[in-house]
């Protein structure tokens, strides 16, 4: 716990490394206690405190269910699963939760030794909060196949577009992804998350003085 971590106006997430789960924390709100399929004290006021109201657990073991829609099951404070939109996954996520982003309505989760085709490919993950202040998720984020690429190593995010750092390894160069999020109307079962382009470090030939 606290191994990545990042705050947007009054929402904190904390993640663990190593599969573990996100837990999201809202400022002025109480711990939320689930009960059977509710969470009745949920938004109950609590001065100067940071509330669990949420948690997304390892998606590793649940990919089977679409992106948007009434098909997702509806979630509640700590009894959060973070469902993917791949039955036959196309990316294994590892290490998910090394590095966290979080702007408005928009969460981005690291997991820079996921597998995609080979080994420490890595990639990001995308959750955009609901009207109800769920988190959940909108598309997996990872281009590269070159193993040991290590993408997700670290996370940035303006809510529109995500940067995923991927360090590379000593034979494999290290670089930028750069990701967009596409409008939608809400009832779409695809990503709204596409990829743009992806830089790797360049020497200026004319360096200002």
């Amino acid at each position: 716990y606290g191994f990545s971590v990042a705050v947007d106006a009054n929402t904190l997430v904390v993640g663990r490394r190593g599969n573990r789960d996100i837990f999201i924390h809202d400022r002025h709100k109480s711990d939320c206690t689930q009960t059977g399929n509710s969470c009745s004290d949920r938004g109950s006021y609590s001065a100067d405190n940071w509330g669990l109201v949420q948690t997304l657990s390892w998606p590793g073991s649940r990919q089977n269910n679409n992106y948007f829609g009434n098909v997702w099951p509806e979630t509640y404070c700590s009894s959060v699963t973070a469902y993917h939109s791949q039955a036959t996954p196309t990316v294994l996520p590892f290490e998910w939760g090394c590095s966290v982003a979080l702007k408005d309505t928009i969460l981005v989760v690291g997991a820079y030794k996921s597998k995609r085709t080979n080994a420490n490919t890595g990639a990001a993950f995308a959750y955009k909060r609901n009207q109800n202040g769920d988190f959940r998720y909108e598309g997996t984020l990872s281009s590269s196949t070159t193993a040991h690429s290590h993408c997700g190593w670290d996370v940035a995010t303006d809510g529109t577009y995500v940067i995923s750092g991927c360090y590379g390894k000593t034979d494999v160069a290290g670089k930028v992804e750069f990701y967009e999020r596409n409008p939608v109307d809400g009832s779409s079962t695809s990503s709204p998350w596409a990829f743009v382009a992806s830089r790797t470090a360049t020497t200026c030939s004319n360096p200002p003085s």
